[in-house]
């Protein structure tokens, strides 16, 4: 049994390391051949990244599943691995290509080609802005853009924060080794505070995000407003992968952008991925946009979000629903900010259902200012009961 573990975990993708690790924070199970699988696949899921084979992809996890449940005893851990994406065919530039051209850098990085006009009609933000600032994390870079013409998106913040991830980083696993890891992702521009360039990017928002976070197409888009004739994308001229074939001005790249924008239909476009919350501070915005408000006791922590996640999950008890139906003496999950509860002590929390197809099943805050002292039950039920 565990030399079958180790293989399927010497196999395994990224996104089936993501899945399971997943269900492993949620198992009940807490013994010590638990543990050492949590550390392996948590470990791997830093250093592996390798193409997806699609058509094998839910057949490996559902063996892991299988195996862990046979392990731990827990019955129902194959539901916590259910559910998943359309596969994406990685693109492969060895094909005749009617797709693109041929790329010339770690062409086995990339799941599909995209040219310059794809990344902007996919793009939820396109802007022209300065790079104010940088902050160096362990997998991504942060850049914070001040926005100085916007041509797609919402106007949300004066500043835009974009996630860059790292081509390979350093980081020490369980047993005090240095591991040199590969994400998966092919390196992308660098940029230098004080210089304007031009964006495509993807908006994802979130409750546990300290503001919304921006990502690049992965595609080494870079368009540097100074000196527009270096602009390039998977590391060539940008000309060998858009329609604009000539670019001697700023003016031509803008036009263009403002043109391939002028074509997308724009009221059937999403304006960012992830999941909306309540935005309001107010006690009675919050409560009254909730699905659920209950008091619950923490049990203990399950899993512990990796680096710039800023999300724990512990596992709870419900000791009275407030508003909403969820039985009392329930065991749930609920996503906690880091070091906001301790266990054994008894909060009251506005959630919203995230995952109902497992066992215990998640929720999540409806807001950032989701988690109440139970001094404030009294305030609560009066909120609550003027709703009705």
């Amino acid at each position: 049994m565990k030399k079958k573990l180790k293989k399927i975990f010497d196999e395994a993708t990224p996104n089936e390391l993501e899945q399971f690790s997943d269900a492993l924070g949620a198992a009940e199970a807490s013994d010590e051949e638990l543990a050492a699988i949590k550390s392996k696949v948590y470990a791997r899921l830093e250093i592996k990244k390798k193409k997806r084979a699609p058509a094998k992809v839910w057949l490996r996890v559902g063996i892991v599943a299988a195996c862990v449940a046979v392990i731990v005893s827990v019955a129902t851990l194959g539901a916590l691995l259910g559910g998943g994406g359309k596969d994406v065919e990685p693109y492969d530039p060895t094909d005749a290509t009617e797709t693109g051209p041929t790329i010339s850098q770690d062409s086995n990085l990339y799941r599909e080609y995209m040219s310059f006009e794809d990344c902007i009609r996919s793009a939820t933000d396109v802007f022209k802005g300065t790079c104010i600032n940088i902050i160096e994390h362990l997998e991504t870079i942060e850049y914070e853009f001040s926005v100085t013409e916007r041509f797609l998106g919402e106007n949300t913040s004066s500043s835009v924060f974009v996630y860059v991830q790292r081509h390979s980083y350093t980081f020490t696993n369980a047993d005090g080794e240095m591991i040199e890891a590969n994400s998966g992702y092919p390196e992308e521009p660098h940029y230098e505070i004080g210089a304007e360039y031009y964006m495509l990017l993807s908006r994802d928002i979130s409750v546990y995000y300290e503001h919304d976070r921006y990502h690049s197409f992965h595609r080494q888009i870079y368009l540097p407003a100074a000196d527009i004739s270096k602009s390039s994308m998977y590391g060539e001229p940008l000309s060998e992968h858009s329609e604009l074939k000539k670019l001697s001005s700023e003016q031509e790249l803008r036009d263009h952008i403002l043109k391939v924008i002028s074509e997308i239909d724009l009221s059937s476009k999403p304006l960012y991925s992830g999941d909306p919350y309540v935005t309001s501070t107010d006690m009675k915005s919050i409560i009254e946009g909730s699905e659920y408000v209950i008091k619950i006791k923490v049990e203990r922590k399950e899993f512990e979000g990796r680096e710039n996640y800023n999300q724990n999950i512990y596992r709870c008890i419900v000791t009275e629903s407030l508003s909403g139906e969820i039985a009392k003496d329930e065991i749930i999950n609920i996503t906690f900010f880091p070091d906001t509860v301790c266990d054994g002590e008894e909060y009251i929390v506005a959630v919203d259902l995230r995952i109902d197809d497992r066992t215990p099943k998640l929720y999540h805050f409806s807001s950032k200012n989701s988690l109440f002292s139970t001094d404030q039950y009294d305030e609560i039920i009066q909120i609550i009961n003027k709703a009705q």
